[in-house]
């Protein structure tokens, strides 16, 4: 894995390259790090292979605790600008 370091600086400013930049344009930064790795030959899942989450019967249930949370998200957003509207004397 070869590691190198990300500079951005303006190479058209008059006093400097390490200048701030004015609004709307990309300002000068050092410190990004990042790593890119080396390719590697392509490796075929075996026959066996099962997808954990692709399948309801295997156990996942985060399609039931989604629509608990929105329907429970949905209740407290509605119970409390009904709660909001009758303090309001609107209701």
């Amino acid at each position: 894995m070869g590691s190198y370091s990300l500079i951005v600086y303006d190479s058209d400013a008059a006093d400097g390259q390490w200048t701030q930049a004015s609004a709307g344009k990309l300002s000068a930064w050092r410190g990004g790090g990042f790593g890119l790795y080396n390719t590697q030959s392509y490796t075929p899942l075996a026959d066996a292979y099962v997808c954990a989450t692709c399948n309801r019967a295997s156990g996942g249930g985060m399609g039931k605790q989604t629509w608990i949370m929105l329907v429970g998200t949905v209740g407290m957003t509605m119970g409390g600008f009904v709660w909001f509207m009758g303090l309001a004397g609107i209701v």
